[in-house]
């Protein structure tokens, strides 16, 4: 072969060897989804912020995707927020921005996923039976709390929930409404000077016969209220001895049991009971009710308390008799790690009802005395009850017990009437554990919660030990804090379902369904103290 001929092979050759030039940049996507329907959303709002740049914000296409091409290597935080604007004369509402961190590298695209729960809107109209619409009506959306007796029960707040007032036409919208179950509810106003019973969905007085609605992301709803004009109704009643004597001046109090105390009307606690015991209680709504009697006793004598309980409907009331007895009183002192004198401030002594009649008592004792030192009294205890602690911090009972070693919070003590429990004993510590969650590997969704409670099922009910954790987006671990040491606790995430919303789930109420989906640790002393968490979805 010529050598000139060698000589351009070899150049060809070397040619073909060259590294194509290397990426200087990376890209980041994002793809936002509905979390109910798990469609794309168009429209939402993506910020990007890096490091000594301006912020990038750009809004997802029909798919639900925005691109990022062309971005400098590094950290980026990612921000993601979605403006609900229904249609009508619902006003606009504004999602919390979601939140993401990731890291561009050269020459790749990152891939965030975002599932945005969006606000709802419930609309509706307010009408009597003839069709005439009732306007300046306030109306109220509830969240579904507790149950009772089986039934749910509006909470006491509206958290999570919206008012509005019906207008002339009795139309009223309620934007905003976070995805759960609802009760709504209208105010009439009285009819000649006669308080009337509030009006729930889609027509009735009474919370057992109302009807919850569910209320999934981005709903639009629309509702009716037929408003019956029924008054509320007097009840009058009497407090007796045991020998069926009158008492004088008791302090009577009227708690719903079928919806939370605050949203709903209770007695005045001016209402006390004449010298023949009698007593009268104006505008009783109708439901279940229970009717408590206390009169308050001196420094030399005990508080009498009693209870009944009274179903009010729309006819009239038989006159309910309340038998009072001497209540318990349980004196003693607080120890706060030890120490027999400090500032208890942040930290309260209490007590609660514990057996099948728990709901009437409850409410009947009360702390009357709570010193600094740590000393207190509570009297008018009466039945099963266990020493509970309302505490501002993170401060717990590891134990509290009678003066012959009983524990009284662990369990409860069924207190004697009339008896007096003196040099009861109240350990108290903060100094609690951690357990850090680790979740399930791929795990992407979001809100979580992560929840730990005793793997002991008779402590179920004791809020001392069961603890949890949240976060609004996917992440790879959750830290539960202040769990008290000294006992195996069980440690699942909690699955939202289509009818009930992460945020209105009550752990306590499925602590049941999550021991199979649950990992177990010995929490023995302050610490922290790590689990693999079973994925609930398999």
């Amino acid at each position: 072969m010529p050598l000139a001929a060698l000589t351009v092979v070899l150049a060809v050759g070397a040619l073909q060897i060259q590294s194509p030039p290397q990426p200087t940049t990376g890209a980041i996507k994002v793809v936002v989804r509905d979390a109910g329907s798990n469609a794309p959303l168009e429209g939402a709002e993506v910020t990007l912020e890096h490091a000594g740049k301006p912020a990038v914000t750009a809004t997802t296409d029909l798919a639900g995707t925005i691109d990022f091409p062309d971005l400098e290597p590094g950290p980026y935080a990612v921000a993601v927020t979605y403006r609900n604007v229904p249609e009508g004369n619902a006003q606009t509402s504004e999602l919390p921005p979601s939140q993401k961190q990731t890291t561009v590298k050269r020459g790749a695209t990152s891939t965030l996923e975002f599932t945005i729960r969006r606000p709802a809107t419930l609309r509706g109209q307010v009408l009597t039976a003839e069709g005439r619409p009732v306007s300046g009506a306030p109306i109220a959306v509830i969240p579904v709390g507790r149950t009772f007796r089986g039934r749910p029960v509006p909470r006491a707040a509206a958290s999570n929930g919206g008012e509005d007032v019906t207008d002339a036409e009795g139309t009223f919208v309620v934007a905003g409404l976070n995805p759960g179950r609802y009760f709504v509810r209208a105010s009439l106003p009285p009819r000649d000077n006669v308080p009337l019973n509030d009006v729930y969905a889609p027509g009735v007085i009474s919370t057992a016969a109302a009807a919850s609605l569910s209320v999934d992301s981005g709903d639009d709803i629309t509702v009716g209220i037929t408003a019956i004009a029924v008054p509320t109704v007097t009840v009058e009643g009497h407090v007796v001895d045991d020998a069926g004597r009158g008492i004088e001046g008791a302090r009577i109090g009227l708690r719903p049991l079928d919806r939370d105390q605050e949203d709903a009307q209770s007695a005045s606690s001016e209402i006390t009971s004449d010298r023949d015991g009698r007593f009268v209680l104006k505008a009783v709504r109708v439901g279940t009710h229970a009717v408590h009697a206390i009169r308050q006793g001196g420094k030399d004598s005990v508080t009498l308390v009693g209870v009944t309980e009274v179903e009010v409907g729309q006819e009239p009331v038989r006159p309910p008799e309340i038998k009072v007895v001497p209540g318990a009183l349980i004196a003693g002192q607080a120890f706060f790690n030890g120490a027999e004198r400090q500032d208890a401030s942040g930290a309260l002594i209490r007590i609660r009802a514990e057996g099948d009649d728990a709901e009437l008592r409850d409410g009947l004792a009360a702390t009357t005395e709570w010193h600094p030192d740590g000393s207190f009294a509570i009297s008018g205890v009466v039945g099963r009850h266990r020493l509970t602690l309302q505490s501002s911090g993170n401060w717990f009972i590891e134990r509290a017990f009678l003066e012959d070693g009983t524990d009284v919070a662990d369990a409860p003590f069924n207190f004697e009437p009339g008896r007096v429990y003196r040099k009861v004993r109240v350990l108290l510590s903060d100094e609690t554990a951690e357990i850090v969650g680790r979740l399930p590997k791929g795990w992407d969704a979001g809100p979580i919660k992560v929840v730990a409670f005793p793997d002991d099922p008779t402590l179920w009910k004791d809020e001392r030990y069961q603890k949890f954790a949240t976060a609004p987006e996917a992440q790879t671990e959750l830290t539960i804090r202040g769990v008290p040491p000294g006992r195996s606790y069980l440690v699942a995430v909690l699955v939202a379902r289509r009818d009930a919303p992460l945020e209105s789930v009550n752990p306590a109420e499925v602590l049941n369904e999550l021991v199979p989906f649950a990992a177990r640790v010995f929490v023995g002393e302050p610490g922290k103290f790590i689990v693999n968490l079973p994925d609930p979805r398999r």
